[in-house]
């Protein structure tokens, strides 16, 4: 899908550039909601100069965003932007480009652009899944390529402790394997239920935080913060020099974790 959406973007938006707002090919012409600016990857349309109207010919808009044939120039841009109003990209749309129905998803829908057939893994690294619940995992608003902060607490009465354990965690995906996503196009929208139950959540780590972490899943009771995306960290380019592969793990106690964190000192006996 996301191949096919490209490959349309690509020609309508190399077509309109070349003929304009009026050029025609032969056969009945029709108003298409283009992009005025650019709308990145997982971007919301919420306002009208995000999107522009053009007339191009009926067959060379499959799929896009029309509007009906009767209505005037004056009233096209309000019409077009009540269409499209509050939906996300699924893709990078450049300006000049056509909106496609299945390049928008619904507000709530798991976005996250084209998917590899394998787990975006940087080298050095390892997926780990933790679990997670609308409690624990902020409602339900994590998603995929989100970063995310994890708060253990263990301990009771006077010797709790709270403690961030992981910041700039990175999210690959957001419960079981799934990539269906909602085209804007249909009336239905499952992926926001998904995401709402998840119970788990896959995130990148150095085979020495998944000891880490283990131990934490087992020992502690965890809550994740939903960073700003101000507050992103580059992505990763190469192994962790602490940790640069599987084979650096080797094994964690309660004497580590609480010299790794000193706060936990009476809650794990230290």
């Amino acid at each position: 899908m996301f191949l096919v959406a490209t490959g349309i973007l690509i020609a309508l938006g190399t077509f309109t550039r070349g003929g304009g707002n009026g050029g025609t090919v032969g056969g009945a012409n029709t108003k298409v909601v283009y992009a005025a600016k650019d709308i990145p990857l997982r971007t919301q349309i919420l306002s009208q100069d995000q999107i522009t109207v053009k007339t191009v010919p009926s067959d060379l808009v499959p799929g896009a965003f029309t509007l009906d044939s009767g209505i005037s120039d004056s009233q096209a841009q309000k019409a077009a932007f009540s269409r499209v109003q509050s939906l996300i990209a699924e893709v990078n749309i450049s300006a000049g480009q056509p909106l496609l129905q299945n390049a928008l998803a619904k507000p709530g829908d798991i976005v996250s652009g084209a998917q590899a057939a394998f787990l975006p893994i940087p080298e050095g690294y390892v997926a780990f899944t933790i679990p997670t619940s609308e409690q624990t995992g902020v409602a339900g608003n994590v998603q995929p390529n989100d970063y995310i902060t994890v708060l253990a607490t263990a301990g009771s009465g006077k010797s709790s402790a709270t403690v961030t354990i992981f910041t700039q965690l990175h999210v690959i995906r957001v419960g079981p394997a799934n990539l269906t996503v909602t085209s804007s196009g249909t009336t239905q929208n499952n992926s926001a239920q998904q995401v709402a139950n998840a119970s788990s959540l896959t995130v990148v780590t150095t085979a020495c935080q998944s000891e880490l972490m283990t131990w934490f899943v087992s020992n502690a009771q965890l809550r994740y913060e939903l960073e700003s995306f101000h507050d992103y960290a580059p992505a990763v380019s190469g192994p962790d020099a602490t940790c640069p592969s599987v084979t650096k793990a080797s094994g964690i106690t309660a004497a580590d974790i609480v010299k790794k964190f000193p706060s936990f000192a009476q809650a794990y006996g230290g």
